[in-house]
């Protein structure tokens, strides 16, 4: 029978607490109440008891501080904090010392006596010592093969089918500051299980969840009869995460709905996660049960390819702005199509990210930077959010790359780039942007070939050529003046500058791309 230390400064709250407590059915019995700090910790150094639970503020010795000193005296003991503050932060500092649960004021009853359960339970599963061949979790690592689409085979020998029905769901947790999130998972998730299990355990032949980066995943079996009551407690959930918005107040939550099926894998977890990604168009706090429609995938291809275009100068150049409005065009774009599904949107962001990230990776090889934050994106609520995250890693990554480089002789050269990309269609000279970048014109062409790898009438007759080459296959305007609005004042020498550079005359190019 484990034993209990009830401890608050109140009187009342200790007495309401007690009486809450299903002491007999729980198998629980009570070791002594406190109404301080010190009161409690001499209860627990006399009578050693197997949870304590106690305000976060008293007097003497607060709740953390109690926690604390406990620890040193009975490493096992198992603490249940209670707060009339309605700020998950707050009892956070608490987590980290190893809280099973935090309770709001006013008290609810069966949550109290779920939260005692569930430590009881822990318990027993400890003293037993069979935890690593324990029924419940051979079926856990079962259920969680199905949720990550092991094949049918190697799991439906095991699977109880006295089931009529099988659905998955999952929860799917945004939060914008990722730091935060990731201190927090392990109680929340544990919270939402907790939740879940008090609306659906009883309903269900089988019910089990699991846990992959920001989403919980559930999957369970039930009767025929059962159908419109577990959708009903699917929306009961949904309504409680919106009454607890106030504890977990950085935190969205979006339920994707998979259909109840007597198929075991027609809810895999790739259409749950699909039915996720509807929260970019639809919303989050919501249960999402539909995919849209989605977008052409030409039409996405000439999307991402005009974004590519748009970005190439300035990746090489590093102008953070001129990218971020690209990106921004991205977005704005894909959220002004229909249809386009979620997924899309989510999948041409990555691939957008990874695309300007390999050229950065291209141009900058020396540069050490993480292109995998796809959990970043996961954890983004909304496109704007989506896209927000893509431009900060963006800006975060050129400036590291300007910060390294400003110690080598790039600057410069970089200048003369972009010197070149907005004056093209002027007379530039070597000398003039030598001049710029403090250099003698010898010095300059001499570095400005180490750094680029090729001279600099090379760089700005390409230059040249490229915008010729836009002007050519989007305008009808003449190639005369074509060759003066690149910056050539010869018809003739324009076209073999552009005939050794291309392989073929401006007229033969305008007939085959244009």
């Amino acid at each position: 029978m484990l034993r209990i230390v009830v401890a608050d400064d109140e009187i009342k709250v200790c007495n309401l607490i007690c009486a809450l407590i299903e002491w007999e059915t729980l198998g629980l019995e009570l070791a002594g109440v406190a109404h301080n700090g010190l009161e409690s910790l001499e209860l627990i150094k006399t009578h050693k008891p197997d949870i304590v639970i106690t305000d976060i503020r008293m007097p003497g010795i607060d709740g953390i501080e109690l926690i604390k000193l406990a620890k040193e005296i009975k490493s096992d003991l198992r603490f249940i904090i209670i707060s009339g503050y309605k700020q998950f932060e707050y009892a956070q500092s608490a987590i980290k010392f190893g809280v099973s649960d935090y309770l709001l004021k006013p008290l609810n009853k069966n949550e109290l006596n779920e939260t005692l359960k569930k430590i009881v339970h822990e318990h027993e599963k400890e003293s037993s010592k069979i935890l690593s061949n324990d029924y419940n979790k051979l079926r856990l690592a079962l259920y969680k093969d199905m949720l990550f689409e092991k094949s049918e085979s190697e799991v439906i020998e095991n699977i109880d089918s006295s089931a009529c029905f099988f659905q998955c769901f999952a929860v799917k947790l945004d939060c914008d500051d990722s730091e935060y999130f990731f201190s927090v998972i392990k109680i929340l998730s544990e919270k939402i299980i907790a939740i879940m299990r008090t609306y659906l355990q009883e309903e269900c032949n089988d019910i089990e969840f699991a846990l992959k980066e920001s989403s919980i995943y559930c999957i369970m079996t039930y009767g025929d009869s059962k159908k419109d009551l577990i959708r009903k407690k699917i929306k009961q959930i949904s309504d409680e995460f919106k009454m607890r918005k106030n504890i977990f107040e950085k935190i969205e939550f979006t339920i994707g709905l998979g259909e109840p099926s007597s198929k075991l894998f027609n809810n895999s977890l790739s259409l749950i996660d699909e039915l996720v990604c509807e929260r970019l168009i639809a919303g989050n706090s919501k249960i999402i049960e539909k995919k849209s429609d989605s977008a052409e995938l030409s039409i996405l291809d000439n999307i991402f390819s005009d974004f590519e275009i748009s970005t190439e100068k300035n990746i090489e150049l590093l102008n953070k702005e001129k990218i971020s409005e690209s990106v921004n065009d991205l977005k704005n774009t894909l959220k002004s199509l229909s249809p386009i599904s979620g997924v899309q949107i989510f999948n041409s962001c990555i691939h957008a990210y990874e695309s300007v990230c390999s050229r950065l990776k291209k141009y900058y090889p020396n540069e050490n930077f993480d292109i995998n934050i796809s959990a970043q994106f996961k954890l983004a609520s909304s496109i704007d959010n989506v896209f927000g995250i893509f431009i900060k890693n963006i800006n975060e990554i050129i400036d590291k790359i300007l910060q390294n480089k400003e110690q080598e002789n790039i600057r410069p050269i970089r200048i003369a780039k972009q010197y070149i990309n907005d004056n093209y269609m002027n007379q530039v000279n070597l000398e003039e942007i030598a001049g710029m970048t403090g250099f003698n014109s010898s010095y300059f062409s001499s570095l400005f070939k180490k750094e680029t790898g090729e001279n600099f009438l090379t760089y700005l007759t390409k230059v040249r050529i490229d915008k010729a080459k836009q002007l050519l296959k989007e305008t009808n305007i003449n190639i005369s003046e074509i060759c003066t609005k690149v910056g050539y004042t010869d018809l003739r020498h324009f076209t073999q500058a552009f005939k050794k550079y291309a392989g073929i005359k401006p007229n033969e190019y305008r007939k085959l791309y244009s």
